[in-house]
């Protein structure tokens, strides 16, 4: 016997009953319905004859086409150009502009326009008005060259100026402000002790 008749026969296919088992139906191709012309565009199309074709183009129209004349600019418009109808000045344009606005916020006096609090490196200004007097503003000139005066003082301008005359070292500068610091320590605590002491000596003490 050959080694095929040998070997045990081929069992059948494992089959789902579950699938496969039902034939789909064919889909029925769906037949075109008919349009119906329409009537309108029909009777449109039947009566209303084609637009007439463009006249021929002329000779003369052609040859001034290929040929423009050199007179004519190639751009109608040229900044540069000085032939124009009136004169742009942009500068007038801009301080009309400006003045117009000024005149709107109704503030032509210097007086009259927002303070603004400049710090020392700024700048300091006093302003000499009668009226609404502030921390800004005096009522005369003499005072106001007062009030300029503890101004400066108070921020020490003086100091300042002298000290920056030359270069100071970082060691030096460090060991300076160490000891003012120092120093203003010490008085404020010197005025305080002796404020304290003429309090109890008037309790008695």
């Amino acid at each position: 016997m050959n080694l095929a008749d040998r070997r045990a026969p081929k069992p059948a296919p494992r089959v789902n009953p579950l699938i496969g088992g039902i034939q789909p139906k064919p889909q029925e191709t769906a037949a075109p319905t008919p349009t119906k012309p329409d009537v309108q565009s029909t009777a449109t199309t039947m009566t209303t004859p084609p637009p007439p074709p463009p006249p021929p183009k002329s000779a003369s129209d052609v040859v001034a086409k290929s040929s423009p004349s050199t007179d004519a600019p190639a751009h109608p418009y040229s900044a540069t150009s000085k032939a124009l109808p009136f004169e742009l000045d942009v500068t007038s344009i801009l301080s009309t502009k400006a003045a117009d606005y000024g005149r709107s916020l109704q503030q032509e006096d210097p007086l009259t326009r927002p303070r603004v609090r400049a710090a020392a490196t700024t700048g300091r200004t006093i302003f000499v008005r009668a009226a609404q007097p502030g921390p800004n503003s005096a009522p005369t000139v003499r005072s106001a060259l007062a009030m300029l005066g503890r101004l400066v003082k108070h921020q020490h301008i003086k100091t300042k100026y002298h000290s920056q005359k030359a270069h100071e070292r970082p060691g030096l500068k460090r060991k300076r402000l160490a000891s003012e610091r120092w120093r203003s320590r010490f008085r404020d605590g010197f005025c305080a002790a002796y404020a304290r002491v003429h309090e109890l000596r008037k309790q008695g003490w």
